[in-house]
């Protein structure tokens, strides 16, 4: 091949073996004396000097000569090694390199070290930031003074009422219920239940102080009815509130004359009224029903005044007859809230009712009357009202 051609004799291939075909593998083993190797396989050693064109191929022999022994199969020839070698353009890699496992992410990134963080000692901790609590809303004083009242009270309060063996029975009759005995603490709430004519209304008539048994004792905040003079009686009904099914006010008065003449008939001065009844009925809900009289109110509206006169003494106390018999469920509800209010002031209350599902709304011991026993029911009792 002519100098200036591409070839393996050629200037422009200096020093880099090229072969007629575009693979980057080179013969590197030894090669084989009776083999014609084709060009581009020529070992390398051959081609150390650029100038030095490559061997003609041998002649073929001569008749007679001695045959040259046939070469093995080239499944049964040993292996050549194999440099693997990029194309001249690319960087020089090595076999070893290429067959070398890759590392891993942990080992081929170099993360740099942990920071390490110095508190000086001397610095100050700054405060913790505190978040001012919410202000308080403000009492109702006509609340916290029945709070006040009520709490001195029960500080060895004796039971608010213990009845033993007591009958009652009008005129010539049988008894309408026979040795009832009950004791119920003070704060105590309690549910009266009972088939209609069994004496829920007769028993509360008793614990108001309206009528006395036929037999037994009766004993109120620790003292026995039997030994209450008759002038000393209406001091002690005002410990007692009571709630009726019918209202009982008085038409020709208003709102708050309904509700300030138990203080009026107990002496009370008209500053003591100002301050207690506005509160009261802003309490129960009828803040803006001062002047109307009550053949303009609702059936709700009337029960609602009707506690509020109850309570107005802060009796420590209270019966409820059927106070929810001639409203409707929402102001039944509302009317038991009031009760648990009350309640929870530390007024014993006690409420004779018909509705199941306010008993078990509001789940509260039981004193059901039946068959002229009364027996205490715990709250949530499966018994039947009946």
């Amino acid at each position: 091949m002519a100098d200036g051609e591409t070839g393996f004799g050629s200037k422009k291939n200096k020093g880099t073996v090229v072969g007629a075909l575009p693979t980057p593998f080179v013969w590197v083993g030894e090669p084989d004396p009776f083999e014609v190797l084709p060009e581009h396989l020529i070992p390398p050693g051959e081609l150390l000097d650029p100038d030095k064109a490559p061997p003609p191929p041998p002649s073929a022999p001569e008749k007679g000569a001695k045959q040259a022994a046939p070469l093995p199969p080239p499944s049964a020839r040993p292996a050549a090694a194999v440099q693997f070698e990029p194309e001249a353009r690319a960087p020089s890699v090595s076999a070893a390199a290429a067959r070398a496992k890759p590392a891993s992410v942990a080992e081929s990134v170099k993360l740099p070290p942990p920071v390490e963080i110095k508190f000086d000692d001397e610095d100050p901790v700054p405060p913790p930031v505190r978040v001012p609590p919410k202000a308080a809303p403000k009492a109702d004083p006509f609340d916290e003074k029945m709070k006040a009242q009520l709490a001195r009270s029960q500080i060895t309060a004796p039971p608010a009422v213990i009845m033993e063996s007591v009958g009652v029975r009008y005129g010539n009759g049988p008894e309408i219920f026979q040795d009832v005995s009950l004791n119920l603490k003070q704060g105590s709430f309690h549910y009266l239940t009972g088939p209609s004519g069994a004496g829920k209304t007769t028993l509360l008539s008793l614990l108001y102080l309206a009528m006395r048994p036929s037999r037994g004792t009766i004993h109120m905040f620790g003292r026995p009815l039997a030994d209450i003079k008759p002038e000393n009686m209406p001091k002690q009904r005002r410990r007692i509130g009571a709630v009726f099914q019918d209202f009982r006010l008085i038409e020709h008065l208003t709102v708050h004359d309904n509700v300030a003449l138990p203080l009026r008939l107990a002496g009370a001065p008209e500053s003591m009224i100002a301050r207690n009844v506005p509160g009261l009925l802003r309490w129960v809900g009828l803040g803006d029903h001062f002047d109307l009289h009550p053949s303009v109110l609702s059936g709700g509206e009337k029960q609602r005044v009707a506690i509020a006169r109850a309570v107005v003494c802060q009796p420590a106390l209270l019966v409820a007859d059927e106070p929810t018999g001639n409203v409707d469920e929402a102001t039944a509800f509302r009317l038991l809230h009031l009760f648990q209010e009350l309640n929870r002031l530390g007024t014993t209350v006690i409420v004779a009712t018909h509705n199941e599902r306010i008993v078990r709304r509001f789940p509260y011991p039981r004193l059901h009357i039946a068959d002229r026993r009364l027996r205490k029911l715990p709250a949530h009792s499966e018994d039947s009202f009946k």
